[in-house]
């Protein structure tokens, strides 16, 4: 069982949206879906000239490629310059900027040049110009967004109150589909600006949310003011019940639906699921479909404080497996643990998106609630440098992660902390 609560007082959206109030009903425990059973180099000898060939002459080798960049750039190259050469002086080529304390000039990137400097002995190597834009800062957040987008939050902080800071750049997500394979969605919130929609229902299933989780889930995702990516698409994919409780035969059945849906669209996808249970061969081979098709799949450890390992999704190797950490830099005691978690994210305490109303919000605890702080990374980090691999994803997320800021790590759990930038 995951531990769950919301409170009235503490969860107030003031100044987050006009008109938007939080409903809660006092203390009390959401059921919710972690722990349910249901479901090599060579010599030349010798060495033979070969013939040029007839005809043409032989061209010689770019002694440099052009880095090149994804997304936006200008008609500029950055030219590095050799640390034993005192100053840029290629013959023809008038630069934009001399740099030369840093060793560099900028030139325009045209034919011409390109052809006088790719075969320069004195330049070490050659780069577009990439677009780079200043990072925003949005008021009024959780301490997960302040968290994942800074540095560690000053002890003695509220984890209820909507007082952080999120700093990002501004793609936020766009393009972007992100399914939530969960108990559905409130679609209809205004948080999520219409940009959230459900898309399957398992069979007998309500068609909408009965429990909370899914939208809490898909707030933390992609909601204004309380989500990681809030320009990309939601999507619900309705597979567990009212008690946050389903079958692994309609979870499986979700998971084709994403499989189908995502490569309909053709768009960058990401499945977030924030359920588990038994060890399951055939959910496990179902998450190495779909990241085999190219969705980014990120599951939750689970909260039984125990190896992550026995649980399903989350010891699927292809998966992106999320445990959970507090405001106070340390692992929740009811995360899951052990070497199938990959990676470590904010799911203590978590203010998102609720169902009782459009414009409700609840705080909620679990690894549940770490998963969508990842998933939504993912969906951000594509809007930013375009789509990758799912293991290049994985790797990449490791890479921008924060190491060793987490204590009370159980047995061989990684010791990352997801971060943007």
């Amino acid at each position: 069982m995951i531990h769950s609560t919301f409170t009235s007082a503490a969860l107030l959206f003031a100044g987050l949206y006009h008109g938007i109030t939080v409903s809660a009903t006092g203390p009390g425990v959401v059921a919710v879906p972690e722990g349910f059973t249901a479901v090599t180099p060579f010599e030349f000898t010798s060495l033979v000239p070969l013939p040029e060939p007839t005809g043409r002459a032989v061209q010689p080798r770019a002694a440099h490629e052009i880095v090149t960049v994804k997304g936006a750039k200008s008609d500029r190259l950055i030219v590095v310059y050799k640390d034993s050469i005192h100053t840029f002086d290629a013959t023809g080529v008038q630069p934009v900027h001399k740099l030369d304390s840093m060793k560099m000039v900028v030139v325009n990137n045209t034919a011409d040049n390109v052809a006088k400097l790719v075969n320069d002995p004195t330049i070490d190597s050659i780069h577009e110009d990439a677009l780079v834009e200043a990072f925003d800062t949005q008021d009024s957040s959780t301490w997960g967004l302040q968290r994942i987008s800074g540095d560690k939050i000053p002890a003695g902080s509220d984890p209820n109150q909507l007082t952080y800071k999120y700093t990002y750049q501004k793609q936020l997500g766009s393009g972007v589909d992100i399914y939530i394979i969960d108990t559905g969605i409130r679609t209809s919130h205004v948080l999520f600006e219409g940009r959230a929609k459900l898309g399957f229902v398992a069979n007998g299933l309500y068609p909408g949310d009965d429990n909370g989780h899914g939208t809490h889930c898909a707030g933390t995702a992609a909601a204004l003011r309380v989500g990681v990516a809030q320009k990309a698409n939601l999507i619900g994919v309705k597979v567990l019940r009212a008690d946050g409780k389903g079958l692994t035969s309609d979870i499986l059945a979700g998971m084709d639906y994403v499989s189908g849906a995502a490569a309909k669209s053709g768009r960058p996808s990401v499945a977030s699921m924030s359920l588990g249970g038994d060890a399951s061969t055939p959910m496990d081979n179902a998450v190495q479909t779909l990241t085999n098709k190219g969705v980014h799949v990120v599951v939750a450890a689970g909260n039984d404080a125990k190896d992550a390992n026995n649980v399903s999704p989350a010891r699927a190797p292809s998966a992106i497996t999320v445990g959970a950490t507090a405001i106070n830099e340390t692992f929740a005691g009811f995360s899951n643990y052990g070497s199938a978690l990959d990676i470590l994210a904010p799911g203590v305490d978590i203010v998102s998106t609720w169902i009782t109303s459009d414009g409700a919000g609840a705080s909620l605890s679990g690894t549940s609630m770490a998963t969508p702080h990842v998933a939504e990374l993912v969906a951000y980090f594509i809007s930013l440098m375009g789509n990758k691999s799912p293991a290049d994803m994985a790797q990449l997320l490791k890479n921008k992660s924060q190491s060793g800021k987490i204590s009370n790590i159980k047995g061989n759990t990684i010791n990352l902390l997801a971060h943007n930038a």
